[in-house]
């Protein structure tokens, strides 16, 4: 599916760094920034404001950006992060549960359709919550 409006700024905000500019210096609109604009600079939201998102989704989006500024690169490692939920979840609750989470139409849609990153924190977030409720042995 066509991704939301956001993934434009994951991709812009990676292309930059790659260039070795901050996000947080210049919003895209910025003069200095002209000669990197792409053909799908127009799609960026927001475009006179700088990054908001955190340094290590920041850093996610550099990596990404450096092997290619690319929307099925960025959609695939969101649904990446999103597959890596679902094997923690059927790990701990079984394969019926975790299709009631990675069936879901806004998990699919959010993640793997329009882009969104929000499988990056929710994967450590997941991954911390089973850690911290797994049974303990006695000793």
């Amino acid at each position: 599916m066509y991704p939301g409006d956001d993934i434009w700024r994951y991709l812009w905000e990676g292309l930059l760094q790659t260039q070795g500019f901050s996000p947080y210096d210049y919003a895209p609109n910025a003069e200095i920034l002209v000669p990197l604009r792409t053909a799908w600079w127009p799609q960026i939201n927001h475009p006179d404001v700088s990054a908001i998102y955190p340094p290590v989704t920041q850093f996610g989006f550099r990596l990404l950006a450096h092997l290619t500024p690319s929307v099925l690169l960025f959609k695939a490692a969101f649904t990446a992060a999103d597959l890596g939920i679902c094997w923690l979840l059927s790990r701990r609750f079984g394969h019926v549960a975790t299709l009631l989470y990675g069936w879901n139409p806004l998990v699919i849609y959010s993640f793997a359709g329009g882009g969104h990153y929000d499988s990056w924190f929710l994967l450590p977030l997941v991954a911390a919550w089973l850690w911290f409720e797994r049974p303990i042995a006695p000793p």
